[in-house]
């Protein structure tokens, strides 16, 4: 006997903050509760559900034996009933009821890829539905996961664009990171670069740059345990060697006779949330990234070395993409998300006035570092 299908459509399965702060707006989220039916039925109940649960994992000591557990608790409930709760009777076919919850920004952002603590947001439906009566109904449920982000403010993720410029023996280098500070979750960083030797002697062999990922954990167990983590890692190494064509020249070159060297550097981030976790400040959780640029360099007389930029360790945040969850292992699907990523941050990523033109921040785009003391 076919059985009646629930199942739940959110418009989106993200929803983004822009900004930290107590003045930040309220979001939404919204869609449908969607009840296939093989015959007529008597429905009674249908409702959506919002919750938000937090687990953290611990080692229980006990008799002189430590067990592995994990804490459960819920932090956010939210329901919304769609139809009365009188039982209504419905042909065979297709039935929908949508739903609107109306998001405040305090709630917690999810945490994915830690360990011992996460943050899960589940986005659930319900109904009761009988052939008869509704003392006979069966329960059906179904729930799929949302996810909660924070992305920079509208200044911060469109501040202008900047050319960073400093001496950098034994050169004088100036670098650009363009476009948004949020990057995309599976998506990549693009760097500008334009060095000008000060030394004719000196021969510039490379540029290398890392991403460096600092996580810090502040965890309470059951007990009163306390456990205080700060994990450092680098997480992608790209080299970017110098070529030895002929230095780029300018009519009005202030920087050297010598010209210049331009060429564009690009960190490919990891594809799973294990690897690479996305920002996030809760709680007990704080995850950043940071670049840092390193240039390589030798003399004719043999001799190497290695300066790493004064100003290169800047901050870049690194959130989820909306186009996929991760599965089991933690990766996320991109094979789709090309066909799919223009019309989903048209659809998602709402407009700024203050700013011509869309969001981009769910492409493969460039990031801008705006250091103390520089200026327009």
């Amino acid at each position: 006997m076919v059985k009646p299908k629930l199942e739940i459509i959110p418009e989106t399965t993200t929803v983004i903050f822009h900004g930290h702060g107590p003045d930040t707006d309220s979001s939404g989220l919204r869609g449908i509760v969607r009840l296939i039916l093989p015959r007529e039925m008597i429905v009674l109940n249908p409702s959506a559900r919002l919750i938000a649960r937090e687990s953290t994992r611990f080692q229980f000591e006990t008799s002189g034996r430590s067990d592995p557990m994990e804490k459960h608790e819920i932090i956010h409930r939210e329901s919304q009933v769609v139809l009365g709760p009188l039982g209504q009777k419905y042909p065979a076919g297709v039935v929908e009821w949508p739903f609107d919850f109306k998001i405040p920004s305090q709630l917690p952002e999810t945490v994915e890829g830690v360990t011992r603590f996460r943050v899960k947001w589940i986005l659930g439906g319900r109904v009761f539905c009988g052939r008869e009566n509704w003392m006979k109904s069966e329960i059906l449920a179904k729930g799929v996961p949302i996810r909660i982000i924070r992305v920079p403010a509208w200044t911060s993720a469109y501040a202008p664009r900047y050319l960073i410029e400093e001496k950098l023996f034994p050169c004088a280098v100036s670098y650009k990171v363009d476009a948004s500070r949020a990057v995309a979750f599976g998506s990549s960083v693009n760097v500008f670069f334009e060095i000008t030797p000060l030394d004719r002697s000196t021969i510039l062999e490379r540029v290398r740059l890392e991403l460096h990922e600092d996580m810090m954990t502040n965890l309470t167990f059951l007990g009163g345990e306390n456990e205080v983590t700060n994990t450092k890692a680098i997480l992608v190494k790209e080299t970017v060697n110098i070529p030895r064509n002929p230095l780029i020249k300018k009519n009005d070159d202030s920087r050297s006779s010598n010209g210049y060297y331009k060429l564009t550097a690009n960190i490919k981030l990891p594809e799973s949330v294990t690897q690479c976790r996305p920002d996030v400040d809760y709680k007990s959780i704080a995850i950043s990234h940071t670049i840092h640029i390193w240039l390589d360099f030798s003399n004719v007389d043999g001799i190497s070395g290695a300066t790493l930029s004064k100003g290169s360790c800047f901050p870049i945040e690194i959130f989820f993409s909306t186009l996929s969850l991760p599965d089991e292992t933690g990766s996320t699907c991109t094979s789709s998300s090309k066909t799919s990523r223009s019309s989903e941050r048209t659809a998602l990523i709402p407009r700024c006035r203050e700013v011509p033109g869309p969001y981009d921040m769910y492409g493969d785009h460039d990031i801008i570092y705006r250091p103390p003391g520089v200026i327009d």
